[in-house]
């Protein structure tokens, strides 16, 4: 049996002529946080949709916890939570009892359940008053309880901080991480917010125009290797002497030198360039950010 909670198989979205999903393949691992990242129209939400059934698949096919959406749909998406659009409940009704309305429709939901994620999101305190007088952030906190109840394998969610301001973003990623570390769950989260994407996630994917393009992790192995920015007085100078005593490419900007070393070679690489009277002005280690690595990949497409 696959190890992966959640794995898609060459998934393909065909509506009319136009391939909305084509042939697209990954997976998702045991409490493991992946975020899936595209530019407008890559077909992010087209997925989701077929993962939780609401889409029928062209071809491939979506497994969860080891059951095929296509051939036992049921036995799939009983391990399934999600939030594909705003969480809708009775404004009317408590959070207490939109919970309980919910658990009436899932199997072996207990009132232990029911407190347990109520704490695990914060809600307890709020869980008396009516849904009507909830914030945004609140609301969708209340939304994930609900998909939790029924203990899934795996959670997914479609922009869960849209319209949060950045204390209910900082929130929102804070129970996302307790979730996968406490519970075990896995998640899958699409976001424009690539700093939020980059804090919260183990993994990204980036897919465009429907099409697989990449699986990265957003904390790469270490290494010893690593890429420094040596701001100095003559560049032309350390460069030259980078190049004869230690072999190495320098990458000149203006009054920065960027050279790719090992961790070893840095102390004695300041020492020459100082006895040779370089003045060194600052030493910075240099990190692409996922910001930078989804433009690179995606030519510059803009994510919404």
């Amino acid at each position: 049996m696959s190890t992966h909670v959640l794995e898609l198989k060459n998934v393909t979205k065909r509506v009319g002529s136009k391939t909305l999903v084509d042939n697209l393949s990954f997976q998702v691992g045991k409490g493991e946080i992946v975020g899936l990242l595209g530019p407008n129209g890559a077909g992010k939400t087209t997925t989701m949709k077929m993962m939780v059934g609401l889409f029928s698949m062209s071809e491939g096919d979506v497994t969860i916890n080891g059951h095929s959406v296509k051939t036992a749909r049921s036995k799939a998406l009983a391990h399934v939570g999600g939030i594909l659009e705003n969480p809708e409940f009775y404004p009317f009704l408590s959070g207490y009892d939109n919970l309980m309305q919910y658990a009436r429709m899932a199997d072996g939901v207990t009132e232990e359940r029911i407190k347990e994620v109520v704490e695990l999101l914060g809600l307890s305190n709020a869980l008396d008053k009516k849904v009507k007088a909830y914030s945004l952030g609140m609301r969708q906190r209340l939304g994930i309880a609900q998909a939790l109840l029924h203990k899934p394998a795996v959670l997914i969610l479609d922009e869960p901080t849209n319209g949060l301001d950045p204390a209910g973003i900082r929130e929102m990623r804070e129970y996302m991480r307790q979730i996968a570390n406490e519970e075990g769950i896995s998640i899958l989260v699409s976001s424009h917010l690539l700093s939020e994407v980059e804090l919260m996630c183990d993994r990204i994917i980036i897919i465009q125009n429907g099409k697989f393009v990449e699986d990265q992790r957003i904390i790469e192995s270490e290494t010893d290797e690593v890429t420094l920015a040596l701001v100095v007085d003559d560049t032309a100078k350390a460069s030259a002497i980078l190049a004869k005593d230690f072999n190495l490419v320098a990458d000149v900007h203006e009054k920065k030198v960027l050279i790719t070393l090992e961790d070893e070679q840095v102390p004695a690489i300041i020492t020459k360039l100082a006895s040779e009277g370089i003045a060194i002005f600052r030493v910075m280690e240099e990190k692409k950010s996922l910001e930078d690595r989804f433009l690179e990949k995606t030519g510059g497409n803009q994510i919404v």
